[in-house]
């Protein structure tokens, strides 16, 4: 028997569900036959079935993957909505397990529910698994297809794609966003951007002023994830974004990573290679004298040792003379950083010029 996407638009029968659980649990997607079991009917909104060990329990299963599991524990009455002394749920755990999304939410799971921590279903699987920590560099290690095909689920019932989520630092991140920084390539990106998501979030400015902007195509440039710059770029995203409190742009974000290849896309692109940022030493906290910076891409490049983004920017015509807020151009950095190797590509690109 095949389910499809659609079956789960509408509240299944309690038959239904049990021969969904036969599917999920099977690998290749079939169930031996088998008696049906009912499960206990959803308590009143909000309530909370189950103790908190149970439910931890629960989340644990749905994070592995373990559907079996999660049917046993579905059956005894536990709450799929109920978070865990660490506010997790088991839907948002279960993000990378089509099989037991599908369950959970013919329980009763709550698609659009976010976790203790403000993190979505399809904030996490956009996430890789990172959307609580904000630590792209250290997402799950999930394969990719099936963080994809959970997008892809997830997205077929019609979630909010527009939500953000306030959970760490930095704040109210879409999907979109999410996905940009986690999801190498550009498949997850242009999945959300077909199903309606804005490629500059939503009420950008509104965000900014409690400095929760986090542009899509500064996450991505920051990633270096070059498929998912170039899907963002081609569905009208400004190529001169910025980031909230620091002015930021892409092409600053990604020449500071050492992001070479995404580098060059955004030059393609037509970003301004002599563009500074504001607060580029990130310290809210500073004084303002001492958080005034204006560095160019080429300023960051060599104050961070990225010499092929050296190489790239000084190609494409960056000067090496403008300054920052201390009145230091590139050459002063490359010169007191005592890295000669900077210093000489850029002496002879002045003298090529």
């Amino acid at each position: 028997m095949n389910i499809s996407l659609a079956t789960f638009v509408w509240p299944l029968t309690l038959y239904t569900f049990a021969a969904l659980a036969l599917v999920a649990a099977s690998p290749s997607g079939f169930g031996e036959p088998t008696k049906t079991k009912e499960f206990p009917s959803q308590g009143a909104t909000g309530e909370v079935r189950g103790s908190k060990a149970n439910i931890s329990t629960l989340v644990s299963a749905a994070a592995r993957g373990d559907a079996p599991r999660v049917v046993a524990l579905l059956g005894k009455g536990l709450d799929p909505n109920a978070e865990d002394d660490h506010g997790h749920t088991a839907l948002v755990s279960a993000f990378a397990h089509l099989g037991v999304l599908k369950i959970l939410l013919a329980a009763g799971a709550r698609l659009d529910q976010p976790d203790g921590r403000r993190c979505t279903v399809l904030m996490m699987a956009s996430s890789n698994g990172s959307c609580e920590s904000h630590d792209f560099e250290h997402a799950r290690e999930v394969p990719a297809a099936h963080v994809i095909d959970s997008i892809k689920f997830l997205l077929s019932l019609h979630p909010n794609v527009e939500a953000t989520s306030f959970g760490g630092t930095p704040r109210g991140m879409t999907a979109l966003e999410f996905a940009a920084a986690a999801l190498q390539g550009s498949v997850g990106v242009n999945l959300l951007l077909d199903a309606g998501a804005k490629v500059e979030g939503p009420d950008c400015g509104a965000r900014c002023r409690y400095g929760h902007e986090n542009p899509a195509l500064c996450r991505a440039a920051e990633a270096g994830n070059t498929g998912a710059v170039t899907a963002l770029l081609t569905a009208g995203a400004n190529k001169e974004t910025k980031l909230c409190l620091s002015d930021t742009t892409p092409l600053i974000v990604a020449a500071k990573s050492g992001r070479a290849d995404t580098v060059r896309v955004l030059l393609a692109a037509g970003a301004n290679i002599e563009g500074r940022d504001r607060f580029g030493l990130f310290n809210a906290n500073a004084p303002i004298t001492s958080r005034l910076n204006y560095a160019t891409a080429l300023i960051w490049a060599v104050r961070e040792g990225k010499i092929e983004v050296v190489k790239i920017l000084l190609e494409a015509g960056a000067s090496i003379w403008t300054t920052d807020h201390w009145g230091n151009c590139a050459l002063d950095i490359a010169r007191s950083k005592k890295r000669e190797d900077i210093v000489e590509l850029m002496v002879n690109s002045a003298n090529r010029n």
